[in-house]
């Protein structure tokens, strides 16, 4: 893959981006805040990813992939059948939630907002958002993969798919 670092992680490769630290560094120094916001967002979405990468392990998938790109991010996991794609599909909410518990728990925010000024109500706007907003259940977000295994249809999206067979 071009343009990624990949760093093995046991059974799990984590593909970065060339571009993600540059943008980080330029946030940076633009804006300090803006620099550490972009770095929780970052742990945010690698929680998430992480979460259905965990799930697909624990289902019995023996390699994931979580790749990340400066403003997107995809976990590559084996394909599965039936419900279990449902539970994998619910593990990224779930783990948002559990990001955004622990950090309400451990810093009592006075407010929700989106500011790094506020890293601990930060953390725990954005995880509820993720959570929430991958629930709707429109393809290809992980609800709409819940509601296609539910209709009894496939719920694999194409890049989970894709490199079937290498």
């Amino acid at each position: 893959m071009r343009g990624f670092v990949r760093l093995p992680l046991g059974t799990v490769t984590l593909s970065l981006h060339l571009l993600v630290p540059v943008v980080a560094a330029g946030l940076w120094l633009v804006r300090p805040d803006l620099g550490l916001g972009y770095l929780l967002l970052l742990g945010s979405v690698l929680a998430h990813e992480g979460g259905h990468v965990a799930a697909s392990l624990l289902l019995g998938g023996r390699t994931a992939e979580i790749r990340i790109w400066p403003i997107f991010a995809l976990a590559k996991v084996p394909r599965i059948s039936g419900r279990r794609q449902a539970l994998v599909a619910l593990a990224g909410p779930l783990a948002n939630l559990l990001v955004a518990g622990l950090c309400y728990v451990l810093v009592r925010p006075q407010s929700l907002q989106l500011s790094a000024a506020e890293p601990g109500s930060f953390l725990v706007t954005v995880n509820l958002v993720f959570a929430l907003g991958n629930l709707i259940p429109i393809p290809p977000l992980d609800g709409g993969r819940v509601l296609l295994v539910l209709a009894g249809r496939d719920a694999a999206p194409p890049a989970e798919t894709a490199g079937q067979g290498e």
